[in-house]
């Protein structure tokens, strides 16, 4: 299997998408899914349907079920989909939750719990920051 880590802060949502969405309930999926950029969730999914890659969500957007709602609408929005079904098949989990949040060592986490489960072939990182401590982080 190959496995996108994604944060979504910086990646997804960025300056330009973060005050979007404001006129939506506070803690709204609505409002969460306003601020993801179209075309950036479109060029994710585009990365998931060429390389049939499975996304791992590393962001503190994990921990709210409204930030995941969000995300979830928007992508089905993207793709064109009512239901966000089709959303949640694409997504294969998210890390356990570090107190020192070292997204090195979440990663790396997920990949020990999930070994006997799937065998993860490839994986990529898209992160807005460097991962300080995995071994291959080479920021681009």
């Amino acid at each position: 299997m190959k496995v996108i880590f994604l944060d979504v802060d910086g990646v997804l949502v960025h300056d330009k998408t973060v005050g979007l969405g404001r006129t939506e309930p506070h803690g709204s999926s609505f409002r969460h899914a306003a601020q993801v950029d179209p075309d950036a969730a479109k060029r994710l999914l585009r990365i998931c349907e060429v390389t049939g890659a499975r996304i791992v969500v590393c962001s503190v957007w994990r921990k709210f079920d409204s930030h995941m709602g969000g995300l979830e609408r928007a992508l089905a929005t993207t793709m064109g989909v009512a239901s966000r079904r089709a959303v949640r098949e694409l997504f294969a989990g998210a890390p356990p939750v570090r107190a020192d949040e070292n997204r090195a060592e979440e990663i790396a986490d997920w990949l020990a719990m999930h070994k006997s489960v799937v065998d993860v072939t490839h994986y990529v990182v898209i992160d807005d920051g460097p991962i300080v401590g995995h071994p291959q982080a080479e920021p681009l």
